[in-house]
């Protein structure tokens, strides 16, 4: 039955908001299928809408239906495998004769990693996109091999209980997948802007307004290549770019410029008069402590590849790879939007290793920054930047790469992985009239926030918004952003006097500091 579908927040108060929203979405889903059950095809692709119950249980106030939506494995051969992704349509949150007299276009969400799921993170998107959604749809939609239906490609055991990595695990879960009659060649980025063109067409929607954040501005740049006609408005949020390497620029410049700052402030300059020298000194430290286990495990595969130099060199390479893990952290501060804490991490760091000198004792660093990568999806991840950002490095040469911590790390991996080889010009793009809001964080140590300055020209109604303070994924962290993005979609002039030079505030010495992630 059609209506099983349509499950509103059971928690709802309001009187009859479940029935108008249910009227509503049923409204639009008749409008999609045509009345045929269960499935609905799009104009030119024919790849099936197939309606399901959604997934656990709706916030108070929220109505959406569900789809399974069946596409071509591989958009060469339509006739041939299929893949599986889940859909989420959600009603506007407000009044909705008023939401249908704005006629607005539908909102549609693109998540980054890659791996990231929309599906796992819908409870995020629906309170941070909440003041857009009064008079607007929302649309989810799971990136092929992300999320709850492509758990073969999740690898979950891949990871420990630290979001550490096992690499060795990674290649063993592609050959088991390869195995199951998995084809990494149909995890593309390429092929999933194709899939959203898709879903475009299947949902008969004329135009939408799309965000996306991270690795999800490739997605869309390719989409707007696509189906530019699609596009009303587009939101690049901490843009990773088809142009760019992510793990090719310095970051570590931007952890300085926040030094910089805080010697320009009195209070800070005051709270920490050496920190530039005690930072300085941090290496010469470590090259002195005696690291514990604890430490020499967080660079376990840098303390094998430094089996074969020699005492004196194993040492001092294994030395440097846990300083380079401390630097590391820093920038995963600053992504973080935590910049302020920089000076008071450095200054801790530097007490509890003159402690372990003075007692000679063995040494600990600081756990390292990781992002919660359990609802990654690990093997899509490494299959997309392998074939892109990987093989590119690879041509360049993996020694040759700015960042080395991680060219070792993603060496290990694409060197072993047996992905697509991508064709020559996947990653070019064309001029567009689109209107594209970009947003900056001048402190985001994930991808190069000058990155932008190569696409200008492409887009001729860009407009380029940078947040001194920020990290990556602006508007999660930035008020100002956020009102600025809802300007831009609602088509409004917009006002960036809230950016202003507000300087960082900066945690003093006898403050607690965060211990979480």
């Amino acid at each position: 039955m059609i209506l099983s579908i349509l499950k509103p927040g059971k928690a709802s108060k309001v009187p009859n908001l479940g029935k108008a929203l249910l009227a509503f979405l049923f409204a639009v889903f008749l409008a999609v299928v045509g009345f045929v059950v269960p499935s609905a095809f799009a104009d030119d692709s024919h790849t099936p809408l197939e309606p399901l119950d959604c997934p656990g249980e709706m916030p108070a106030g929220e109505a959406a239906i569900c789809f399974i939506f069946h596409l071509p494995a591989d958009w060469s051969d339509l006739s041939g495998r299929s893949v599986e992704v889940p859909v989420m349509r959600f009603a506007p949150t407000g009044d909705l004769d008023e939401a249908a007299k704005a006629n607005k276009p539908p909102l549609l969400v693109i998540l980054g990693g890659p791996g990231q799921s929309a599906i796992y993170l819908r409870h995020v998107m629906l309170q941070r996109l909440a003041p857009l959604r009064k008079d607007r749809e929302l649309i989810l939609m799971d990136q092929r091999g992300t999320g709850p239906l492509n758990l073969e490609l999740a690898c979950e055991d891949a990871l420990d209980d630290g979001n550490k990595v096992d690499i060795e695990k990674v290649l063993k879960c592609a050959k088991s997948a390869k195995t199951e009659g998995i084809h990494l060649s149909d995890y593309t980025t390429g092929a999933t802007a194709r899939d959203y063109r898709a879903l475009r067409y299947a949902l008969k929607i004329d135009k939408w307004d799309v965000i996306a954040t991270s690795y999800g501005a490739r997605v869309a740049q390719k989409l707007l290549v696509l189906d530019e006609k699609g596009t009303n408005r587009l939101v690049l949020n901490s843009p990773h770019f088809l142009h760019s390497l992510l793990i090719d620029w310095d970051p570590f410049p931007l952890v300085e410029k926040v030094m910089e700052q805080c010697n320009e402030d009195e209070v800070c300059r005051n709270s920490y008069p050496s920190l530039y020298w005690d930072f300085q000194a941090l290496r010469f430290d470590i090259g002195k402590v005696e690291l514990s286990e604890k430490a020499l495990s967080l660079i376990k595969e840098g303390k094998e590849a430094a089996e074969e130099l020699g005492p004196d060199g194993k040492e001092d390479y294994i030395k440097g790879l846990v300083y380079l893990l401390y630097r590391q952290r820093l920038q995963s501060l600053l992504a973080r939007h935590r910049s302020g804490e920089v000076p008071h991490d450095i200054w801790k760091t530097m007490i509890s290793l003159q402690k372990a000198l003075q007692t000679e004792k063995a040494w600990s660093p600081p756990e390292p920054l990781t992002s919660n990568s359990k609802k990654i999806s690990q093997l899509l991840h490494y299959t997309i930047f392998c074939q892109e950002d990987g093989a590119r490095m690879q041509a360049k040469g993996w020694d040759a790469i700015t960042q080395p911590l991680y060219a070792h790390f993603y060496k290990a991996i694409c060197t072993k992985l047996d992905g697509p080889k991508l064709k020559a010009g996947w990653d070019k793009i064309k001029k567009s009239k689109t209107p594209i809001l970009i947003l900056s964080g001048d402190l985001d140590t994930v991808v190069d926030p000058n990155s932008a300055q190569g696409v200008l020209e492409f887009y001729t109604k860009a407009i380029w918004v940078r947040f001194p303070s920020s990290g990556h994924d602006v508007p999660s962290q930035n008020l100002c952003a956020r009102q600025i993005m809802w300007d831009f979609l609602n088509g409004k002039k917009l006002v960036t006097n809230c950016i202003g030079k507000k300087p960082l505030i900066f945690l003093q010495p006898d403050q607690a500091i965060r211990t979480t992630g």
